[in-house]
């Protein structure tokens, strides 16, 4: 079978030798593996670092002798919500219309959306081919932008993005399938659109692999959270976050570093290791300036989070309440579970509804510091209860977010797609 893949914004082979991959290159991987030849288009812009992968030109690179990855030339962007991202987004579309038009026909398409543009592009080509195609709803767009707006940019933005929903509801309505991460994102797309054939439309949560690194890169990797006082066996508490230190209408690290400052008054074994880039990295450095129990690393790579898994007690999520995040469970629930950690969050609604019957996650009020203080101390000073919080953690990940388990059934499933 071919398969083209299409998504943006996704880690890469060709970026670091220990990249993590997400939905999409995990699924590539697998179906590779199956003797199924793969077609990944993406752009040559780096979503992660902000960077060019390949100077002013479209390149394609065979990862293997049967994954053929199609990197398409596309201007940069600094801001994930802006405008530049916006054209980002609609160039690669324009580009990969342009080029599909000149490939072999695949059996299957799958389209991550977002982006609603190349979905729109891959979907109309499928419709035009008779091929099936298949849209991955990974985040509510243009929904999503909105929110992420000032109050009172709001309604010019709802103007300015009203042309969009045209697009939306072409997608949908001509989709073969539609798959979601969540139940919510699948329900929402489906009534929007008034989507008549439901038949194949399922959801396939996020899932996260495991690492196995050797004995060397293990070595290696400790050896780099040493360089931060970091031990396998110094009995730190440790809190972490993995995520992008982008706009504080997302994420609230505020709160987070504020509940770290009135810890350090109180014990010097509780570290808070926030891993990541961004643009409010150098913002959120300024204000733990002289704060000894927060640990800022930047991005790093699988093996040295596998190692802080390994080390950690717990996983921040403080992500604000927008009304897509309370109905979503983030992808870095996947990865803090299958380490053992247990989850600490802000988020209201659906990761709490979900993970509630294995008792792994604590809630504390957006912007509530004291309460964070309070969780952290709380579990800090009771190991039993922390060790049961992180054994049922490591049943959720088996039960629910499992690479292996998963992406073989959504393997699975797709050739089931273009059967009928």
């Amino acid at each position: 079978m071919k398969v083209w893949i299409i998504t943006l914004g996704e880690p890469l082979p060709v970026d670091d030798k220990n990249v993590r991959f997400h939905r999409s290159g995990m699924l590539a991987n697998i179906l590779a593996e199956r003797g199924n030849e793969v077609i990944y288009w993406t752009s040559t812009f780096d979503h992660f670092s902000k960077k060019q992968r390949f100077c002013g030109k479209n390149k394609s690179i065979f990862y293997d002798k049967n994954y053929e990855i199609k990197f398409l030339h596309t201007l940069s962007y600094k801001r994930n919500v802006s405008i530049i991202r916006f054209i980002n987004h609609l160039q690669f579309a324009k580009k990969f219309a342009k080029l599909a038009a000149k490939e072999q026909k695949p059996d299957l398409i799958l389209t991550s959306y977002p982006d609603i543009f190349h979905s729109y592009e891959a979907v109309k080509y499928a419709k035009k081919h008779n091929i099936p195609v298949v849209v991955d709803v990974r985040d509510m767009w243009p929904e999503a932008f909105i929110e992420a707006m000032p109050n009172f940019l709001k309604p010019v933005v709802k103007l300015f993005i009203i042309p969009v929903y045209p697009y939306v509801k072409y997608i949908f309505r001509n989709a073969t399938a539609v798959i979601s991460i969540l139940p919510f994102c699948l329900e929402y797309y489906q009534n929007f659109s008034n989507r008549k054939d439901r038949k194949f439309d399922r959801v396939f949560h996020h899932a996260y692999k495991r690492l196995n690194p050797t004995q060397e890169e293990l070595e290696e990797s400790y050896s780099f959270w040493q360089g931060y006082g970091l031990k396998r066996d110094n009995n730190y508490f440790i809190a972490c976050f993995f995520g992008s230190m982008g706009s504080k209408t997302i994420v609230d690290l505020d709160t987070v570093i504020k509940a770290a400052k009135e810890i350090k008054l109180k014990t010097d074994k509780i570290k808070f290791v926030l891993c990541g880039s961004g643009e409010n990295l150098n913002y959120y450095k300024s204000i733990a300036k002289d704060c000894k129990n927060i640990i800022f690393p930047g991005w790093i790579d699988a093996n040295k989070i596998y190692t802080l898994l390994e080390m950690g007690s717990i996983g921040i999520i403080p992500y604000r309440n927008r009304f897509d995040f309370k109905n979503t469970i983030p992808n870095k629930a996947a990865e803090y579970l299958s380490g053992g950690l247990p989850i600490l969050t802000c988020l209201n609604g659906y990761i709490n509804e979900f993970l509630k019957p294995y008792d792994c996650v604590f809630h504390y009020q957006e912007g509530n510091s004291d309460e964070l203080t309070e969780i952290i101390l709380a579990l800090y000073s009771n190991p039993q209860k922390l060790k049961q919080a992180s054994g049922n953690a490591l049943k959720a990940y088996n039960n629910h977010f499992n690479s292996e388990k998963n992406y073989d059934e959504l393997t699975s499933y797709l050739m089931s797609i273009t059967k009928g």
